[in-house]
């Protein structure tokens, strides 16, 4: 059933999207020193690598094709394998003094005079002592996939939750409160501490944001993409370290995150100056006063993530590019401004710290005090306040609209997180006057500022660890700049965290946005002095 799943999803696999999976299965085969010829992810471009076998590492060439290969393109196909035999490519990494084999990849077959082509010209390359060349087609690839295949231990494994999860989100009912309890397996999974679990945790992600696209859910796409990366930070920090095999799997499956991230707000790039244009071009229908600021929201969060990722990776120009965009959006959609439940309040940290990185101090501090501003007004308008971060939609709404009908009974509610997000955001950046008036704001309005409080621990990754759950946050008054501001919080005490520690600061953001109730807030107040000074 499993090979029948992976056969659907090779064969419609457009140029690019085989290139995580692809990349799974050779660095999990041992290759090493992989380079994209014509510029990362872009498949059906040359990448070449490198592989020990027994004594001798052998450079291998790669040359790639989506859907099935017939003798015409066989004719072209032939020209870019002869040139790869005989010419040394040009990058730095390519070496030609070393023994070198040529695959040709696809995500199809060779098909009728194909075969016979290939083979005859394969055949000829060897009789004459020259280089020849493999083929690598969907039933080769699957086999590296699938556990038991012609791959000692393959990557994923047939399971019924696997299936059954494939199955619903094919048919559009799956949600990111399932998949996130659905990714617990891979948190398991990845204790397991070797390359194998961890590759197979990302190739088992991408089966799941391929269906997601498939029914146009970008943006859970996109979150469902930061999953692997909490599973093998959970596992490192069980490891007490961060194996050299770790960092190309952590890397490949924030790749994938910024892959989707790019897809997911790729749409707004041609609208994003214009006033309002998330509400009047990325809206439909009577529920559009809803989906308006839970998109902005999720913007918001995903530009603040990839800007922040892209600085991690020393891509600063294209860092500052994103924080244009983000920058533009919140002075040009009031969306931005009023999340609709504390479900969102970890957006406004990722999407801040970027601003900030990049000096906006003007937008940053115009996003919270607008935040704060809403924040009072809602309740001080309802006892109900907003949902909590572990509300579903029915309940996100209900909160939000319930209030103006005497026939909704609506749970009391005056904790908010989203105001200790603004209060702490206000001080992690040193802006007095703001902080002390939100403060006084959220006072004067009896919301109770809360907070999910976390030690250095693998708890500190799961909604249900050892995490400590403050109903009510307290904050001083006046906010003296180099001193703490929360009273009497064990969140503030200075030992550094396993990630802060291992340079897995932006790892550890992205948890935030998994998680949804914490933000790490000692580790952001180092975060922000010592890893987004950019001069």
């Amino acid at each position: 059933m499993l090979r029948n799943v992976l056969v659907s999803y090779i064969e419609t696999l457009n140029e690019r999207q085989f290139d995580i999976p692809l990349l799974c299965i050779l660095l999990k085969n041992g290759f090493h020193d992989i380079h994209f010829t014509h510029g990362a992810f872009e498949f059906g471009k040359d990448f070449i690598a490198k592989k020990i076998e027994g004594e001798k590492t052998v450079q291998y060439v790669f040359q790639s094709k989506g859907g099935n290969i017939g003798l015409a393109d066989w004719g072209q196909i032939r020209w870019q394998i002869e040139e790869a035999r005989i010419n040394p490519l040009s990058h730095p990494s390519f070496d030609e003094e070393l023994e070198r084999e040529i695959i040709l990849i696809t995500t199809g077959r060779l098909v009728g005079g194909a075969t016979v082509s290939a083979q005859q010209y394969n055949d000829r390359c060897k009789s004459e002592g020259k280089i020849g060349f493999k083929v690598w087609d969907i039933d080769t690839l699957i086999e590296m996939m699938v556990n038991g295949g012609i791959s000692p231990l393959g990557l994923i494994e047939e399971t019924p939750d696997l299936l059954q999860m494939l199955s619903k989100l094919k048919k559009d009912e799956s949600n990111f409160k399932e998949l996130e309890q659905y990714s617990r397996r891979w948190i398991d999974k990845c204790l397991s501490k070797d390359k194998r679990s961890f590759l197979g945790v990302i190739l088992e992600c991408t089966l799941f944001t391929h269906e997601l696209i498939n029914t146009n859910r970008l943006a859970l796409a996109t979150y469902v993409s930061l999953l692997p990366v909490r599973a093998m930070v959970h596992a490192l920090h069980d490891i007490g370290s961060i194996p050299k095999w770790s960092k190309d799997c952590l890397r490949l499956a924030e790749d994938h995150f910024m892959v989707n991230a790019i897809r997911f707000i790729e749409p707004i790039r041609q609208s994003y100056r214009e006033k309002e244009s998330v509400f009047y071009q990325h809206t439909r229908g009577v529920l559009s006063f809803i989906a308006y600021p839970v998109i902005c929201s999720q913007l918001m969060e995903v530009l603040g993530l990839l800007g922040l990722l892209q600085i991690k990776r020393q891509e600063v120009s294209l860092a500052e590019e994103t924080a244009d965009i983000l920058e533009t959006l919140i002075n040009n959609n009031s969306g931005f401004l009023s999340p609709i439940s504390d479900k969102y309040a970890v957006s406004i940290v990722s999407s801040s710290l970027l601003l900030r990185a990049f000096n906006r101090i003007d937008t940053c501090t115009l996003l919270i005090r607008k935040v704060a501003v809403w924040i009072c007004n809602r309740y001080e308008l309802s006892e109900a306040g907003l949902a909590s971060p572990y509300s579903n939609e029915e309940e996100e709404i209900k909160t939000l609209l319930g209030y103006a009908y005497d026939f909704i009974d609506l749970p009391r509610r005056r904790e908010s997180y989203v105001a200790t997000i603004v209060i702490d955001l206000s001080a992690l950046y040193e802006l007095k006057h703001l902080y002390e008036d939100v403060v006084n704001d959220i006072h004067a309005v009896a919301a109770y500022p809360c907070n999910v409080e976390v030690k250095n621990t693998l708890g500190q990754y799961v909604i249900d660890g050892d995490a400590i759950y403050t109903s009510v946050v307290r904050f001083k008054d006046k906010l003296t700049i180099g001193e703490n501001w929360r009273v009497g919080n064990r969140q503030e005490e200075s030992n550094e965290s396993f990630c802060y520690e291992n340079s897995l600061w932006w790892e550890l953001i992205s948890t935030s946005s998994v998680v949804r109730d914490r933000h790490f807030i000692n580790d952001l107040r180092k975060i922000v002095t010592r890893e987004l000074t950019i001069s």
